[in-house]
């Protein structure tokens, strides 16, 4: 079952992979229609925690509830740069991968020494202490959600912001 793994794939299917993944990506941007668009955004985001989640239970093989710990810090970063300093998307976004990359290390340099079940039990005592917090924090618009106004902008930012954000975090 492993012996594909060290088989290296060279030539045309990896430059057919990469153009395949970059029109993926170019996609959501081309397109008028807001559900198709939708469909092509969520499958890359899915796409990307499924390759989070093989990384870190296939290849380091520690079983951890906390992902969506990470991507919504994230979210509320990205939303909350957008609401409180009137950031566009392209520079709020890159704050949140930023903020959220720091506070997995942080999390993950003291949880990574845990093995089995107590790893998973840290990760899931982590997330919901940290939902706890924002969940009851006014300025993260407590257990209500962060709401913020629509962001208008035409061509490449609007389908960027309204592929994935309609206006509200729960």
């Amino acid at each position: 079952m492993t012996a594909w793994l060290g088989r290296r794939v060279e030539g045309l299917p990896v430059v057919a992979i990469l153009v395949l993944f970059a029109a993926l990506a170019l996609y959501p941007l081309a397109t008028t229609l807001p559900f198709w668009r939708h469909i092509v955004i969520m499958s890359m985001l899915y796409g990307a925690m499924g390759v989070a989640w093989n990384i870190l239970g296939g290849l380091a093989g520690q079983v951890s509830f906390g992902h969506g710990l990470y991507f919504g810090i994230g979210a509320y970063t990205a939303a909350y740069c957008y609401k409180a300093f009137g950031l566009a998307p392209l520079l709020s976004v890159p704050i949140a991968v930023a903020i959220s990359t720091l506070a997995s290390v942080l999390i993950g340099l003291p949880t990574f020494r845990l093995r089995g079940h107590y790893f998973v039990l840290a990760s899931v005592f982590i997330m919901e202490g940290i939902y706890v917090v924002v969940s009851n924090w006014d300025r993260l618009g407590a257990a209500i959600g962060l709401e913020y106004p629509v962001y208008r902008a035409q061509g490449f930012l609007d389908a960027l912001w309204h592929g994935q954000f309609p206006g509200k975090l729960p």
